[in-house]
């Protein structure tokens, strides 16, 4: 894990001058918060990495972070769907961060209270 979290690091820090250390902290703690839930569902580490990286050159780039448990499920498929044409995300890069998301969802669903929108 401790790969995932340097490779993360230096992704952010070549090349992304729009991730700023703000969208840096709180991509580190979504991941770290979607990791126990990625392995359960028979994920590997690898493919937790591809996930995160796409999270911050498809969508972290351009806007803040956001949090998907501060979404609906209902309410955060409308925003995948109208942000992954924007994005110009393929099939497979839409449904890896789909799951990505279902991951952080779980995580913060099993934490303290949620602030769903």
């Amino acid at each position: 894990m401790k790969v995932i979290f340097l490779l993360l690091l230096i992704v952010m820090g070549a090349g992304c001058e729009s991730v700023g250390v703000s969208n840096r902290t709180a991509i580190a703690s979504l991941v770290k918060s979607a990791e126990r839930h990625w392995t359960k569902a028979g994920f590997s580490e690898a493919r937790l990495e591809v996930a995160s990286r796409l999270y911050i050159v498809k969508c972290a780039r351009c806007h803040q972070v956001y949090d998907p448990s501060d979404y609906t499920q209902s309410r955060w498929n409308f925003w995948m769907s109208r942000m992954s044409k924007t994005a110009h995300l393929d099939a497979d890069q839409e449904q890896l961060l789909s799951q990505f998301a279902a991951a952080i969802r779980v995580a913060q669903d099993e934490g303290p209270g949620n602030g769903r929108k």
